[in-house]
């Protein structure tokens, strides 16, 4: 029972890293945004160490962590458009076969 169930979440897992990989602008904010997990962890680590001037860690783990959120706007868009382009072309299509029939 318990093999099974792991089974199926094994393949959900594997189903969403594939949504994932297959587009290079939510791989690329994947990237980003765990660059700037990164740094924004870092910069809290310099300034609890008391090692210096943790500022630059920052302000760079902020602009990635930006830039990600950018990058996923973006491939929601593009996959909105790339629906409604497919729609429109059904459309086209389905009405030059009505009127081939007719």
């Amino acid at each position: 029972m318990g093999y099974i169930y792991l089974s199926e979440k094994l393949m959900q897992l594997k189903i969403l890293a594939q949504i994932i990989l297959n587009s290079k602008y939510v791989c690329s904010g994947m990237i980003l945004f765990l660059t700037g997990l990164l740094m924004v962890g870092t910069g809290y680590l310099i300034r609890n160490m008391e090692w210096g001037e943790y500022g630059w860690a920052m302000i760079i783990g902020v602009m990635l962590l930006a830039g990600s959120f950018v990058l996923f706007l973006w491939s929601l868009i593009r996959k909105m458009d790339y629906h409604s382009l497919k729609e429109q072309r059904f459309r086209k299509t389905k009405k030059e076969t009505d009127s081939k029939i007719n």
